[in-house]
C-alpha cells in the first residue's frame, strides 16, 4: 500500500504543504501523508477498524472464533495473528476513519461549524443546531431524531393535537398540578376562592378592601389572608407584587391545560412546588455558606411575600400566563392580564443536581443554583423531568440590541431558611399579550471564558 502517485525511492520524510495531504480509500476512509494523531486515528486496534458489512454478520465463517474483528473473507486473517494485525505496509497509524466526514447541513447546505452539527440517528442526516427550528441550544446525549423521520414514523404528535387530547380532562389537569384534592375542576376553585380572588381585582384603596385589611388583628404583618389566599397589605416601592389570579372560569381553564400540556409534552412527570434533590445531591448540600460569589440577602418584606406567593400557588393561584408553541420559536410564555413591575412569575424549580452531573443532561434550561467553585459540590436545577413553567420563558439573543430591549424577566437569587432560592419576576410593568422574555446570560457580561464555562453561558447568536 502505497501513496498515490509517489515513487519508490521518495524520500518519507518530505516536508511542506504534502504532508497535510491524505487520498480517500472509500467514503470516510483516508489515507494520511504523515502519521495521524489520536483524535483522527483509526478505531484501536483491539476491535474493528472499518464498518462490517452486511455479509461479515451474516455469515459466521468470516469471523475467526474467538475474535471481535468482522471480515469479509477468512483469508484477511492471517493464522496465528493477534486480532488480525497483518500490517505489511506499516499503514495502521496513517488511516483515519470518520463516518461523517463529508456530511454537511441538510438545510443550509454549507459545510463549516463541525461541532455544531447533530446527526439524526435514523437517516444520519446532519443538521446545524442553529439550522433547526426551534433552534437547539445543544447537541443531545442520546438518540436524536429529525423532523423528517418522526413526521414518517408519527411517533410524536404536535403540541396541538396534544393539547386537544388533554382539553376537558380537569380532574387529570388539577392532579398534575397537585390541586385535586381541594377542587374537582376548575369552577370549583373559583367558587372556594371568591371573596379572595375578588380583592385581587379591586383598588388598594377600594373600601371593600380596607375594610378587609382592618379587620385584620395582626396589622403590622406585611402580608393578611381573606379565606385561604394572602394579600399583600401596603405594597412599598421595592416589594416583589403576587400575581392575579384569572377572575374567569374559561380563561382560568385554558391557562392551566396550557402549562400541564406543555409540561407533559416535554416529558415531565411531575410538577413541582420545591425543589427535588437527586443523584449525589442532597439538601444540605444547599448551603449559602458555600457560594463563591456573595449572595445579597433579600428583605424581610420580600421574604415574607415569597412565602405567601408560595402558599397562594398551593391554593392554585398561578402567575396570569399562558404557554404558547410555535414551529418555528418553540414554547414560550404569553401574559394573559397586566402585571405591574416585580409581580412574581414564580421561582426556578426541578431536580437539584451536581454540576458533574449535569454534564449527562440533555436539558437546555439548566440553571445554576449554588456555585461552589467545585463541579461536585456546586448545584444545577435540571427541570428536564420535574418542575414548573419557569423553563418555558423565552431567551433573548445577547448579540442583539433590539433582543435585549424584550427583556421583561429578572431572576434574584436569595437565600431563604438557610437555602438557595431562585425567584423571577417581571422587570417592568408588562401588558396583556406580551411574551416574557428572560436574558440565560444576565450578569455573564465582562466574564472570560473559563468564568462561563463554570457558570453556565447559552450560544443565544441564532435566536430570533
Amino acid at each position: 500500500l502505497e501513496w498515490p502517485g509517489r515513487g519508490p525511492n521518495q524520500n518519507s520524510d518530505e516536508s511542506g504543504e504534502e504532508d497535510d495531504q491524505h487520498y480517500g480509500v472509500c467514503e470516510g476512509l483516508s489515507l494520511h501523508r504523515r502519521r495521524c494523531n489520536d483524535s483522527t486515528r483509526s478505531p484501536s486496534r483491539s476491535v474493528a477498524r472499518f464498518p462490517t458489512t452486511s455479509s461479515a454478520v451474516d455469515n459466521p465463517c468470516d469471523v475467526r472464533p474467538g475474535c471481535n474483528v468482522a471480515m469479509n473473507n477468512p483469508c484477511d486473517v492471517r493464522p496465528g495473528c493477534n486480532v488480525a494485525m497483518w500490517d505489511p505496509a506499516g499503514c495502521f497509524d496513517h488511516l483515519s476513519w470518520d463516518p461523517y466526514a463529508s456530511t454537511i447541513c441538510e438545510i443550509c447546505g454549507i459545510d463549516k461549524d463541525d461541532n455544531q452539527v447533530v446527526i439524526c440517528d435514523e437517516c444520519h442526516s446532519g443538521f446545524h443546531t442553529y439550522c433547526l427550528r426551534p433552534v437547539m441550544v445543544n447537541i443531545p446525549n442520546d438518540e436524536w431524531i429529525c423532523a423528517a423521520c418522526c413526521g414518517r414514523s408519527n411517533s410524536q404528535i404536535s403540541f396541538e393535537e396534544y393539547s386537544d387530547n388533554l382539553r376537558g380532562k380537569h380532574y387529570d389537569i388539577l392532579k398534575y398540578l397537585g390541586i385535586h384534592k381541594k377542587y374537582k375542576n376548575p369552577g370549583e376553585f373559583l367558587t372556594a376562592n371568591a371573596e379572595g380572588i375578588g380583592l385581587f381585582s379591586l383598588h388598594s384603596q377600594n373600601a371593600v378592601k380596607q375594610r378587609a385589611i382592618s379587620q385584620q388583628v395582626q396589622a403590622k404583618h406585611v402580608v393578611f389572608d381573606v379565606g385561604n389566599l394572602k394579600f399583600i397589605r401596603a405594597p412599598e416601592k421595592n416589594d416583589w407584587r403576587l400575581p392575579t389570579p384569572l377572575l374567569s372560569e374559561e380563561v382560568y381553564t385554558s391557562s392551566i391545560l396550557s402549562m400541564a400540556a406543555a409540561m407533559q409534552y416535554c416529558g415531565m412527570k411531575s410538577y413541582s412546588l420545591d425543589h427535588i434533590y437527586s443523584g449525589n445531591a442532597d439538601e444540605s448540600m444547599n448551603d449559602p455558606a458555600l457560594e463563591v460569589d456573595e449572595i445579597t440577602p433579600m428583605s424581610k418584606r420580600n421574604i415574607s411575600i415569597f412565602q405567601a406567593y408560595k402558599q397562594n400557588t398551593r391554593e392554585g393561584v398561578f402567575p396570569p400566563i399562558e404557554i404558547i408553541h410555535d414551529e418555528n420559536f418553540g414554547f414560550g410564555v404569553k401574559a394573559l392580564t397586566s402585571m405591574p413591575r416585580h409581580t412574581i412569575i414564580g421561582e426556578y424549580l426541578g431536580e437539584v443536581v451536581t454540576m458533574e452531573q449535569s454534564s449527562q443532561s440533555n436539558s437546555d434550561s439548566l440553571m445554576v443554583l449554588l456555585d461552589t467553585g467545585d463541579p461536585k459540590t456546586s448545584l444545577i436545577i435540571d427541570p428536564t423531568r420535574a418542575g414548573n413553567i419557569a423553563r418555558f420563558l423565552s431567551g433573548i439573543n445577547n448579540r442583539s440590541l433590539m433582543s435585549k430591549r424584550k427583556v421583561n424577566v429578572r431572576t434574584r437569587r436569595f437565600f431563604m431558611d438557610g437555602k438557595v432560592h431562585i425567584c423571577l419576576f417581571t422587570s417592568r410593568r408588562v401588558e396583556a399579550g406580551e411574551i416574557l422574555n428572560y436574558d440565560y446570560n444576565a450578569g455573564n457580561e465582562g466574564k472570560d471564558v473559563d468564568q462561563w464555562a463554570r457558570t453556565g453561558f447559552y450560544d443565544t447568536s441564532n435566536f430570533f
